[in-house]
């Protein structure tokens, strides 16, 4: 089944990874202390997460056959291209090159939001061993029964990201990936999240905490789900939503390209107010997609597409 409001999420949360980065690397007067950085960075990235999960098809697998051909999908999906963008961010960023750093910098320290990649293959491997054990060692013929199941194991996640007992592993990007899987298994949980009260109140929060100090995990899932029902709105046909799919499609090349636009020259934008700032940002980072779909589509010839972006072989 394909969710075109979840291409338009995907869309939305992509602009906002390019707004983030252009505040951190590339304005004046930015950094990690401005109020536009520490707001976006609550929750874009563990809405990336959920939107992974959401997506994830680890729900679906019953055996190690189909368990065996999940993980070698992922070998090609996720962590090719990873080892390729890893040598090439490596090459690109290192002064200093040897053995010892690349080992470091590609295991313990990939830069240039390569961890995202490398947390999204771990979170989806340790899924494949928890969907195993509720499909096929506890065999649950109802399916409330699973989702029921997938809830204990969030909420043990969710205590063992706030003991960090095993970072390394299990911590709250996993939770909101995790979160994502069991919306996608339970009708009647996602249903409760995109209802309208529900929303309107979780909304309200969210956007309360530009000025209001408010616990990270809240803003997190708040924001999440606000910009799940901010992607299901009916606006119509146009260009804006047409463009967000299409951003929504192509988060792996936009993810990996727009570093390189990024960090060369600081942006100089004499404007005080934070949410005049926020929009310019939108329009600039609208601007820097698009150079790198074409930057992507000039590139998808060969086996490239396969092993940088992870795409199908259409071959």
């Amino acid at each position: 089944m394909h969710w075109q409001h979840i291409d338009v999420f995907k869309g939305i949360v992509i602009l906002l990874v390019i707004v983030g980065h252009i505040v951190q690397n590339s304005l004046s007067g930015g950094g990690r202390e401005h109020p536009l950085y520490l707001w976006i960075y609550t929750f874009h990235m563990p809405a990336f997460f959920f939107c992974s999960g959401f997506l994830n098809k680890a729900n679906e697998l019953r055996d190690i056959v189909s368990a065996k051909s999940y993980i070698i999908k992922k070998l090609h999906r996720i962590l090719i291209p990873y080892l390729i963008w890893g040598i090439i961010m490596f090459f690109y960023s290192q002064k200093h090159i040897s053995i010892n750093t690349f080992v470091h910098y590609i295991v313990l320290r990939p830069g240039y939001g390569l961890w995202f990649l490398q947390a999204l293959f771990k979170f989806c491997i340790l899924s494949v061993f928890i969907m195993l054990f509720i499909n096929r060692i506890l065999q649950l013929k109802r399916e409330d029964y699973k989702v029921g199941i997938m809830i204990i194991v969030l909420a043990c996640s969710a205590v063992l990201s706030m003991m960090q007992t095993i970072p390394f592993l299990i911590d709250w990007n996993f939770v909101w990936f995790f979160l994502g899987m069991i919306l996608r298994k339970s009708t009647t949980i996602y249903r409760l999240f995109i209802e309208k009260r529900t929303a309107t109140i979780l909304a309200v929060i969210f956007f309360a905490s530009i000025f209001m100090d408010i616990p990270r995990q809240i803003i997190s899932l708040t924001g999440i789900i606000t910009i799940l029902n901010i992607s299901l709105i009916k606006f119509g046909n146009g260009k804006v939503i047409d463009w967000l799919i299409c951003f929504g499609k192509n988060t792996m090349p936009i993810f990996l390209l727009h570093f390189f636009l990024l960090g060369k020259y600081k942006l100089c934008i004499p404007v005080e107010n934070t949410v005049v700032l926020f929009f310019i940002l939108m329009a600039i980072s609208v601007i820097i997609a698009l150079i790198c779909i074409a930057v992507y589509r000039s590139l998808s010839f060969g086996y490239l597409p396969v092993m940088l972006w992870g795409d199908k072989n259409r071959n």
